[in-house]
């Protein structure tokens, strides 16, 4: 949880030198809590203080950028759960799903939609952040060549990988390198692991309703 501006206030000098820009103290601390002020202005401050401001007033989830160039998109950062508790320093990012699994004319097809979408609403400019790219197939294959789809069509456009088998996002990720693509549900397999064979049917449930248990009330309908 970050630090208060009283919190922050006790770890400082209390010297009230104005070496920071600021008239005392404690108007540097509340500086410092709404995150308007950096520790490193202020020249009397101790190591120890240094450090233990450093990790407590860092946000709880790392900051993240997607894409590069000015369609790069950050998440993270953020020092509370609700936007009503303080504010969002970054909105939130929009993802478009393209399965692997989809015709190549169509992923074409979205990922030009997805790059003509933006628009201006209330003073505001909103489009379609990123493409969430799924290895629906759990193949190798059409994941790269949906990728390197992507990577052609839109170079540099925020992407989100989905794999849940390292080596084939591994594989996939070659298209994209540099490009600080998002990396979601690989995990480690290993080799003497065979892959899950992914399911032919759903599970059918019997509608039968159970047998009533002695010593438990039953409700019945005329």
């Amino acid at each position: 949880m970050a630090l208060t501006g009283v919190q922050i206030f006790k770890l400082l000098p209390k010297t009230n030198c104005k070496k920071c820009g600021y008239p005392t103290c404690l108007a540097f601390a509340m500086k410092l809590a709404q995150r308007q002020a950096s520790i490193e202005d202020c020249p009397d401050v101790s190591e120890e203080a240094k450090r233990t401001l450093g990790e407590e007033a860092a946000p709880p989830i790392r900051p993240v950028t997607i894409g590069m160039g000015e369609k790069a998109v950050t998440m993270g950062e953020e020092m509370v759960l609700f936007r009503h508790d303080k504010k969002f320093f970054h909105p939130t990012v929009y993802a478009v799903q393209i399965k692997d699994t989809a015709p190549e004319a169509d992923a074409a097809a979205t990922i030009d939609e997805v790059l003509a979408s933006e628009m201006e609403r209330v003073g505001q400019h909103l489009r379609i952040d990123a493409l969430y790219l799924s290895n629906e197939s759990g193949e190798s294959a059409p994941l790269e060549a949906l990728v390197k789809l992507a990577a052609e069509k839109a170079p540099g456009f925020p992407l989100i990988i989905a794999a849940t088998d390292a080596s084939v996002a591994s594989e996939a990720l070659a298209y994209v390198e540099g490009s600080k693509p998002l990396l979601f549900g690989a995990k480690r397999r290993p080799a003497s692991l065979p892959r899950r064979p992914r399911p032919t049917a759903w599970r059918t449930w019997s509608s039968t309703p159970e047998p009533e248990r002695p010593g438990r009330y039953s409700a019945t309908t005329p």
